[in-house]
C-alpha cells in the first residue's frame, strides 16, 4: 500500500494510514470507552487524545467497531473510500471490494453532525441487506438506523427517518419527498386572519407533518446508476387509482384499428420510442365506422391509434413489463427489477391494459415531479461510490461539482476476460452459449448467464432444460428468492441465469471445489448500450483475489445493434462465417464504438435535461 500513495498522490490513502496507525490504541478501549470516544467527535473534541486530526481518530473507532459488532475489520482501501466518501467526492471501487463496509464511514460522521443521513441504494433487497449488515454497528456506535418500509406507511416511515441513519432506495426517498411537498401544497395558505383567529379560540393550528426531517446528507451506493443511468426519468408522483376507466372501449376500438394498419400507414422511431401516422394511417383512422364518441375521447383520436402502435410494436411482455396478479407491472430497464405502483402516462398504461386483455385502468396525472438531478443537489452532503464511476467523471464534475477518486484493489484482480463471441443470428448464438455453458459445468465451474430482458432469461432456460440442465432463475419474477439463488449461485457445477438483477450490488461467494474448477464464469448474453453496464456484470466474479472469467456472446439481432445501427445488423448479415455461423471476432469492436456512442448521445441527453431543469428553476423563482 505504501507503493500506491504516490501513485495516487491523494491525500485519502495518508488519512486512512494515519487511522491504520492507531488501531493498537482503539483495540484497547472498552465498548463504552468507545463510545464515550464517538460522542466526544460529536462534541467537536478528539475522540482518543492521539492524532491532530479528529477525523482520523473516529475512523479508528467506527473500523474497530465493525470488527466487533460483525466480525469484519474495513481493509485499508475501505477506509480510503470512506474518507473520500467523508469529504464529498465520488469513490470508484471496483466490484466485490465491500462498498457496503465502506459506507458505515461517511454515514456515521455525517450522522454525528447532526440532521440525519440518508443511505440510498437502487433496490429495497440492498437496502435491506445492507441495514441488517449494519445495523450492528451503528448500534456500536451509539447511532440509530432505520429502513424505509414499503409501500407508503406515513408513521413508518416518519420513525424511520427519525433515526440518524436510514437505508432506503433512491426513488423512494425523492418520492417521499414529493409527498411532503404534496401534503404541504394541499394543506393551502391560511387566509388572512384565520392564525390569529384559531390561536384565540384554542383551535389546534394546521400543519402537515412531513415524514422527511430534511436533506442533510446522503451517500449513494451504485452512484452511477442512480445519477447517470435514471437521470432522464423524472420522479413524478402521480394521483392514480385502479378504478375502471369510463370510457375503455376507446382503447380497445384503437387497438382494433391498429391491427388492420399497414406498415406503410405509421412511422417507427426506436430511438426516440415514438410511433406516428402517416397520411394514409390518418386517413383510415379518421375513416373508421362507427366513429368514436367525442364526449369519450381526452385527447384526438389519432392520439389513441398511435398510443396503441406504440404498445404492440415498442412495447414487449417480459422486456418492458410484465403481467401479473392481473395488472401490468413495469420492468426497470437499467436494474431488471419491478415497479411497484407505478404506470405509463398519457394512456399508454391503458393502450398496454387493453393490449394484453385486462381490465383497462382510469389514467394517472402528475401531482408534483422534480428531476432526479434536481432532488440530490437538494442535499447539503453528496457523496457516493460504484464499481464503475470513471467514465461519468467529467459528468458528476459538471452536475455534482464533486470529483471521482479511484480506489485501488485490496488484492490483485484474477478475472479473466475472454474475447467477444460474434455471430450472424440469435440462433447460431444460442446454439454456441448453450455448448460453452454445459462444457464448464461438466467440468464443475459454477456459471452465471446474464440478459437483458425476462424474455431472453427464460428462452435460454427453456433451451439448457430440452439438453436436461436445471438452471436456477433470477429475474423480476423471482425477485422474492434473489438471496437463496445468489447464496447457491457460486457452489461447483452451479448454472444461474439472471437479468440485470445480478448486475449491482451482488455478492455470490464460491463454494467448496468452485475455486478449484476455476471459479465463477460470466457469461454475457448480449451487450448494453452502456460498457459500465457490461462491466457491472463481468464483476460478478472473480471478486476479492478469486479467480474467475468472463465472457460475452453477440449477433447481428440482438438489440443494441438491430435497434440503435441496423445497417451494422445487415452488414453483419452479409458477411462470410464458418459453418457454426461465428464471425470474425474483430467484429466485437464495431459494438464498442456504438456503445462508446451512445454513451456520448445519452450524456448529452441528461445535459440537455438538466440546462431545461435550471432555466425552469429561476422562472419558477422569477414568478
Amino acid at each position: 500500500m505504501r507503493g500506491l500513495k504516490s501513485f495516487f498522490g491523494d491525500r485519502c490513502l495518508g488519512l486512512a494510514e494515519a487511522a491504520d496507525a492507531l488501531r493498537a490504541d482503539a483495540e484497547g478501549l472498552s465498548d463504552d470507552r468507545l463510545r464515550e470516544g464517538v460522542q466526544a467527535f460529536r462534541a467537536g473534541r478528539a475522540p482518543l487524545g492521539k492524532s491532530s486530526d479528529p477525523l482520523v481518530e473516529l475512523f479508528v473507532l467506527i473500523r474497530e467497531a465493525a470488527h466487533r459488532a460483525v466480525g469484519q475489520r474495513p481493509y485499508l482501501v475501505q477506509m480510503m473510500a470512506g474518507f473520500a466518501l467523508a469529504e464529498g467526492h465520488f469513490a470508484e471501487m471496483a466490484t466485490g471490494e465491500g462498498k457496503t463496509l465502506a459506507t458505515i464511514f461517511p454515514a456515521a460522521v455525517r450522522a454525528l453532525e447532526g440532521g440525519g443521513v440518508h443511505v440510498c441504494t437502487v433496490n429495497a433487497y440492498l437496502a435491506q441487506r445492507d441495514h441488517r449488515l449494519m445495523e450492528p454497528v451503528y448500534r456500536m456506535l451509539g447511532l440509530t438506523s432505520g429502513l424505509l418500509p414499503d409501500g407508503w406507511d406515513r408513521e413508518s416511515k416518519r420513525q424511520a427517518y427519525a433515526c440518524d441513519i436510514t437505508y432506503g432506495t433512491g426513488y423512494e426517498f425523492g418520492f417521499d419527498y414529493l409527498r411532503d411537498q404534496l401534503a404541504l401544497v394541499e394543506l393551502g395558505l391560511p387566509r388572512l386572519g384565520e392564525a390569529l383567529r384559531g390561536r384565540l379560540l384554542g383551535e389546534p393550528e394546521r400543519q402537515a407533518l412531513p415524514c422527511q426531517r430534511g436533506r442533510a446528507a446522503v451517500v449513494i451506493d451504485e452512484a452511477d446508476s442512480v445519477l447517470a443511468d435514471e437521470a432522464l426519468m423524472p420522479l413524478i408522483l402521480t394521483r392514480a387509482g385502479d378504478r375502471p376507466h369510463p370510457h375503455p372501449e376507446v382503447f380497445r376500438a384503437a387497438l382494433s384499428l391498429a391491427g388492420r394498419l399497414a406498415p406503410e400507414d405509421y412511422l417507427v422511431e426506436p430511438d426516440a420510442h415514438q410511433v406516428e401516422l402517416t397520411k394514409a394511417g390518418l386517413d383510415k383512422a379518421y375513416a373508421l365506422e362507427p366513429a368514436p364518441d367525442p364526449q369519450a375521447l381526452a385527447r384526438p383520436w389519432h392520439a389513441y391509434v398511435e398510443l396503441a402502435l406504440h404498445a404492440g410494436l415498442l412495447l414487449r411482455r417480459d422486456v418492458h413489463y410484465v403481467v401479473k396478479d392481473g395488472r401490468i407491472w413495469l420492468v426497470d430497464q437499467n436494474i431488471g427489477r419491478l415497479f411497484k405502483d407505478r404506470k405509463w402516462r398519457d394512456g399508454l398504461h391503458q393502450s398496454v391494459e387493453a393490449k394484453e386483455g385486462l381490465a383497462v385502468t382510469e389514467e394517472s396525472s402528475a401531482a408534483v415531479s422534480i428531476s432526479r438531478q434536481g432532488f440530490f443537489r437538494l442535499y447539503g452532503h453528496l457523496s457516493g461510490m460504484s464499481g464503475t464511476l470513471a467514465e461519468n467523471r467529467r459528468e458528476l464534475k459538471a452536475f455534482y461539482g464533486r470529483k471521482v477518486v479511484v480506489i485501488p484493489l485490496n488484492r490483485p484482480c484474477r478475472r479473466t476476460l475472454l474475447p467477444d463471441r460474434v455471430f450472424k443470428t440469435a440462433a447460431a448464438k444460442l446454439e454456441a452459449l448453450l455448448e460453452d455453458v454445459l462444457r464448464r459445468r461438466q467440468a464443475g465451474q459454477p456459471v452465471l448467464i446474464g440478459t437483458k430482458s425476462i424474455a431472453s432469461s427464460e428462452r435460454i432456460a427453456g433451451a439448457l432444460r430440452l439438453r436436461g440442465a436445471a438452471p436456477a432463475l433470477l429475474n423480476a419474477k423471482q425477485d422474492d428468492e434473489e438471496a437463496a439463488i445468489v447464496a447457491r449461485a457460486g457452489q461447483r457445477g452451479a448454472l444461474t441465469i439472471a437479468t440485470n438483477m445480478a448486475g449491482r450490488g451482488t455478492d455470490i461467494p464460491l463454494g467448496s471445489g468452485a475455486a478449484e474448477a476455476g471459479g465463477l464464469h460470466v457469461v454475457g448474453a448480449e451487450r448494453q448500450e452502456s460498457r459500465r453496464l457490461d462491466r457491472q456484470l463481468a464483476g460478478r466474479g472473480a471478486r476479492q483475489g478469486d479467480p474467475g472469467s468472463a465472457q460475452f456472446f453477440l449477433c447481428a439481432e440482438d438489440e443494441v445493434v438491430a435497434r440503435f445501427k441496423p445497417e451494422l445488423k445487415r452488414r453483419w448479415l452479409g458477411l462470410p462465417s464458418d459453418e457454426r455461423g461465428e464471425l470474425d471476432p474483430r467484429c466485437a469492436a464495431e459494438v464498442e464504438r456504438l456503445q462508446e456512442e451512445l454513451e456520448k448521445r445519452f450524456a448529452l441527453m441528461r445535459q440537455d435535461a438538466a440546462v431545461r431543469e435550471r432555466w425552469l428553476d429561476r422562472m419558477r423563482k422569477s414568478l
